[in-house]
């Protein structure tokens, strides 16, 4: 369970690194389907790099509390770090969920059915891209 995350990154980056037609030609002649996928893969990607700096986040935010004796200002801390890592697990829940168009074939997925999953997928990793913002400026701020 501990190499999970590693895992999904690793799968997630091999998908995105496959050698493929450029993009204007991809879009020319993907299927409404594909570009639903293809969108929801390229929201991830971009939100997806803001995972280092949670955790960067993360681990100097525990360091200072180790250092604070003021229970007030360790409560700031504690919140700030909690919601670093509900927002990292955010991620990792979200990826472990999404899967590729052939997994939903074999599933037995209607194509409607498998456009609102990447529908709904999109809009998710848009909120885990919010909730990893937010969390990224609570951490900041302190």
């Amino acid at each position: 369970m501990k190499y999970l995350p590693i895992f999904i990154l690793l799968l997630f980056t091999t998908l995105s690194c496959q050698n493929q037609a450029p993009a204007t030609e991809q879009e020319q002649t993907a299927s409404p389907l594909e570009q639903a996928y293809r969108q929801t893969l390229a929201v991830h990607d971009e939100i997806m790099p803001g995972l280092a700096e949670l955790e960067r986040l993360q681990r100097q935010l525990k360091t200072r509390l180790d250092s604070l004796s003021d229970e007030a200002q360790k409560a700031k801390y504690r919140a700030a770090i909690d919601s670093l890592e509900a927002a990292y697990d955010g991620m990792m829940d979200w990826m472990a969920n999404f899967r590729p168009i052939e997994s939903l074939q074999k599933e037995g997925m209607s194509e409607e059915q498998m456009m609102e999953f990447y529908k709904k997928q999109e809009k998710e990793i848009r909120e885990v891209g919010r909730r990893m913002e937010a969390a990224k400026e609570m951490g900041e701020e302190l």
